[in-house]
C-alpha cells in the first residue's frame, strides 16, 4: 500500500478503510497507555501507519515527519 500511495498509483477504498481503522487502533492504545506503560513499538507502528495514511492523502510533508519519528524511534529501539 504503501509503494502505491508513494507512487500515485491508487489505494482500493478497503484498503484504506483498513489502514484507519489500524490507525486508530494504536494511537488508542499509545493515547490509553500515556503517560504510565507507553510502548514504544506501538508509538513507532503508530507512526508508521499515520505516514501511510498520509501519503495515501497525498500529504508528503505529512507522511516525512511521520516517517521521521518512525525511524527515530526505530533507531532508539535499535540501540543505533
Amino acid at each position: 500500500m504503501a509503494k502505491a500511495a508513494s507512487r500515485g498509483t491508487g489505494v482500493l477504498d478497503k484498503e484504506i478503510e483498513v489502514l484507519q481503522e489500524l490507525l486508530a487502533e494504536f494511537r488508542d492504545r499509545v493515547l490509553d497507555s500515556y503517560p504510565d506503560n507507553v510502548d514504544a513499538a506501538a508509538v513507532g507502528n503508530w507512526q508508521l501507519l499515520a505516514a501511510i495514511d498520509a501519503l495515501v492523502e497525498g500529504d508528503k510533508t505529512g507522511a516525512n515527519y511521520h516517517f521521521a519519528w518512525f525511524q527515530a524511534l526505530s533507531h532508539v529501539a535499535t540501540g543505533g
